[in-house]
């Protein structure tokens, strides 16, 4: 009778702060695109009302979470 107990993983390793540093800077890169702009309202009102989206705004896209909820990781990738 074969065992048919599955075969643990390895656990994955956590990424490297240079994984999320680039990773940050290709949503950035996607997030402020010509073609995200023209149809993320939300951001364009946002960029025109203030100027800018704020860090802790940008923070709080789910997407950016995913990766990293570290402010001074964000601010490297933003001056990539």
């Amino acid at each position: 009778m074969a065992d048919d107990t599955p075969t643990p993983t390895p656990a994955t390793a956590a990424p490297t702060p240079e994984a999320m540093t680039t990773s940050l800077v290709e949503r950035l890169h996607f997030f402020f695109s010509n073609a995200n702009l023209r149809q993320d309202k939300w951001m364009r009102t946002e960029m025109k009302e203030n100027g800018c989206i704020t860090l802790d705004q940008l923070l709080k896209f789910q997407t950016i979470k995913s990766i990293s909820t570290d402010k001074e990781l964000l601010v490297k990738a933003a001056g990539e």
